[in-house]
């Protein structure tokens, strides 16, 4: 049973998944369908250790790996799920490059929330039992508070533009730059 609940926490859950934390990341399954008929000991060695991580973090009967913004026990694997999703995207013509594009806009929006306002971010298992909210929620209404760990944005630019400007100048930029290089 913990292995399973592991794999959901790690992948899929809300307050710590890596799918809903990062989107973008869904192409790395259609890259592992691409190269299904490609494997060999490179393919097979990458694979393995994403399977390998995957299995032992889910194994353990602390998943979530504590107060952290997203999944903090994935981290090593990203690399190569990067790797997986840039060639489902490359592969997949126009419709992938359109679908990798909206997927990178949400990850980078949930990412740069996470960085704007706070990197604790207790799991859900804690987060009931002390009363507070947890995950992206948590980080929204911090937002929405105008409330920021940034550095730059609290020593320099608070006076002149309210944190939801900074984030729309931010995303803006990323959106430009990503735009670029999808198309």
């Amino acid at each position: 049973f913990s292995l399973v609940r592991g794999v959901y926490e790690l992948t899929v859950a809300p307050d710590k998944g890596l799918f809903f934390f990062s989107p973008i990341f869904l192409m790395s399954l259609l890259g592992i369908y691409h190269l299904r008929k490609r494997i060999n000991l490179g393919i097979g060695a990458l694979l393995g250790t994403v399977a390998t991580i995957l299995f032992l973090y889910s194994s353990f009967a602390d998943p979530w790996g504590g107060w952290a913004y997203g999944p903090r026990y994935l981290i090593p694997v990203m690399p190569i799920l990067a790797l997986l999703a840039a060639g489902a995207i490359y592969k997949s013509g126009v419709w992938g490059k359109i679908i990798g594009f909206i997927l990178f806009l949400a990850s980078s929006a949930i990412a740069l929330l996470g960085a704007l306002t706070t990197n604790l971010t207790p799991p859900k298992v804690e987060a009931d039992y002390l009363g507070l909210k947890y995950g992206l929620w948590q980080n929204w209404e911090v937002f929405q508070q105008g409330k920021s760990g940034s550095f730059i944005y609290n020593t320099y630019l608070s006076n002149s533009l309210t944190l939801q400007e900074y984030f729309a100048i931010l995303y803006l930029a990323l959106i430009l730059i990503a735009g670029v290089i999808f198309f």
